[in-house]
């Protein structure tokens, strides 16, 4: 175990197509030969997004103006440990050159995984290709209203649903969310359902969210086909434990809370925002924040290294 790690200032760097920068190791550098996003070692007394200013001006001949923070991934190779500061940077001058001979390559957000990157960098793509917002369904009085209200959803393009609906039975709630499964594909939506993995996976469902109980009980093998399908797999988290569990599994993203009080879960106290801060630095994927969030706290889970925020009633009518 390496006892300091190397912070590291990272770039993803998005064009206006949509397009990442990426840029290939030399066969000598460590993790060498793979793809990479732009940047760099932040040095003893640097803000990281001068280190990254830096960094794209001395690797691609680049001026960049990083927008915010994505994410924070502390890694171990067991030859080198790093800490990855990641940043957004949609504003760039100048056309991007590899100053130091290394090839780069802009590609689409969905291909990314046809690339060999350093295990470090998994994290990043999954937090590239996810958006800031996890919306979930509220209570609905039938199933018209239910379905009027996703495609409203869909349509003011919100694209990741998590279906939730704790009031129906597991077979009432297989029957809609398999109907709710071919209307989101149609549309390009990613629908999360809950439940057992099995059922769900039966059901063909691309996306799951495991309950802080699924969390503790299910093991790799209850799992394994979403992962080997590379279905999306989230689950709830409340502290650090449940957190280095969900890194145990592999899970793709998590939900952490509560943020703030709220009214379906009134007599549990929330964490604080420098604890949930804290936890999310730790966590080892995408985090969004969840509990009393609305749509005006965004910025605010962000500048705190959060993905974004999830929600019912920031969303739901």
């Amino acid at each position: 175990m390496v006892s300091k790690s190397v912070h590291v200032a990272v770039a993803v760097i998005v064009n206006a197509s949509g397009e990442v920068l990426i840029a290939k190791r030399a066969s000598h550098q460590h993790q060498g030969d793979k793809w990479e996003f732009p940047g760099g070692k932040v040095e003893a007394g640097e803000d990281v997004t001068k280190a990254l200013i830096r960094e794209c001006q001395e690797e691609l001949n680049i001026i960049v103006k990083p927008s915010r923070r994505l994410i924070v991934i502390k890694h171990d190779y067991g030859d080198k440990s790093v800490m990855l500061d990641v940043w957004y940077v949609n504003h760039l001058s100048g056309e991007p050159v590899g100053l130091e001979g290394q090839p780069i390559q802009w590609v689409a957000k969905e291909a990314l995984w046809s690339y060999t990157f350093p295990a470090a960098n998994k994290p990043i793509i999954r937090a590239i290709q996810l958006p800031s917002e996890y919306v979930i369904t509220g209570d609905f009085t039938d199933y018209d209203e239910l379905f009027s209200e996703v495609k409203r959803l869909i349509d003011e393009g919100y694209c990741l649903i998590q279906f939730r609906a704790p009031q129906l039975s597991e077979q009432n709630y297989l029957a809609i969310a398999s109907e709710l499964l071919v209307f989101c594909e149609a549309a390009g939506c990613q629908l999360i359902l809950k439940g057992s993995p099995q059922s769900i996976y039966q059901l063909g469902g691309k996306g799951l969210h495991l309950t802080a109980q699924q969390l503790k009980q299910v093991s790799m093998a209850d799992i394994e086909p979403f992962k080997q399908s590379g279905y999306l797999l989230a689950a709830s988290c409340h502290n650090e434990e449940e957190l280095k569990r969900a890194e145990i599994l592999g899970v793709d993203l998590v939900t952490l809370s509560p943020v703030t009080h709220t009214l379906s879960h009134p007599d549990v106290i929330p964490l604080s925002k420098d604890e949930c801060e804290m936890l999310t630095l730790q966590a080892t994927m995408p985090v969004f924040w969840l509990g009393g969030m609305t749509q005006e706290q965004l910025s605010l889970a962000w500048s705190r290294g959060a993905q974004g925020i999830a929600s019912i009633r920031a969303y739901w009518r």
